[in-house]
């Protein structure tokens, strides 16, 4: 029984047509940096959404497009986890630092809460008493 030369049955290396060569070549690209953003920090994963969806969107050949699909899909997990990692960084860096300041304002506010108690009651600026504009 013989295939139409159209259907690509799924599998099969596509040597024999150029078009679905290059696109199992995008997709495999896609894959392989989907597959790669998860271990280079993320960098990667901008370039397999760039490359993959177009493929995912246009390819006749059902494996280009399940790779293409598996690439963008694996990209976007590691955007989200990308996301979620910085806004846990963050959190655990906000958390870290802002007490010491805040510590430090209270010791300083306590101090000059101190100081000012200590001061002399009545006359706090060092002026006369008897200053009523007059040299006598």
């Amino acid at each position: 029984m013989q295939m139409p030369s159209s259907h690509i049955p799924p599998g099969m290396p596509p040597g024999m047509f150029p078009e679905t060569q290059a696109e199992l070549n995008k997709a495999n690209w896609t894959l392989g940096l989907g597959i790669a953003s998860f271990f280079c920090c993320g960098l990667l994963m901008i370039p397999a959404l760039i490359l993959g969806w177009p493929t995912m969107k246009s390819a006749q050949n059902p494996l280009a497009r399940s790779r293409a699909k598996i690439g963008v899909i694996l990209s976007l997990v590691a955007i989200g986890i990308q996301i979620l990692f910085s806004i846990l960084y963050l959190t655990i860096f906000v958390t870290a630092f802002s007490k010491l300041p805040l510590e430090a304002l209270e010791k300083e506010i306590h101090r000059i809460d101190k100081d000012i108690r200590e001061l002399p009651s009545g006359n706090s600026l060092g002026k006369d008493d008897d200053d009523d504009g007059d040299d006598d």
